[in-house]
């Protein structure tokens, strides 16, 4: 699953979430998703009663064009929540300004090396 919380990318759109105009809309929400830490994945799995468990985090890197790559990826991914729980209107608005502030805070390299974190789990119950 996804773990890119800690990333700009990710940031920039809860702490704009979270500002007055958006806030109301979203109800207060700030994230579409809730993605917890790897060790309470592990802990779930064991109280589950899988006997044997792999959990790791990999981190990708992707060589993207540019600085407007890395809007456009997210765009149609994690933005897709905000988009559905704003409307069109409200997040053209959202959008125009969390592009702005992405673009301001990613170095313009190209290609941009743009990482993205995966939590991987594997789990196998005991033979019976």
């Amino acid at each position: 699953m996804p773990n890119n919380m800690q990333q700009s990318t990710h940031t920039l759109a809860r702490a704009l979430a979270a500002e007055t105009l958006y806030a109301d809309a979203l109800g207060g929400r700030t994230l579409g998703m809730a993605v917890h830490s790897l060790e309470r994945y592990a802990l779930l799995l064991k109280r589950l009663g899988f006997a044997e468990q792999h959990t790791r985090e990999m981190v990708y890197v992707h060589a993207l064009p540019s600085r407007d790559a890395v809007v456009e990826w997210v765009r149609g991914s994690m933005l897709t929540w905000y988009l559905n729980a704003l409307g069109p209107d409200l997040f053209a608005s959202f959008f125009d300004t969390y592009r702005a502030r992405l673009l301001a805070a990613l170095p313009d390299d190209a290609p941009l090396p743009f990482t993205y974190r995966r939590m991987l789990l594997w789990a196998r119950l005991a033979d019976a």
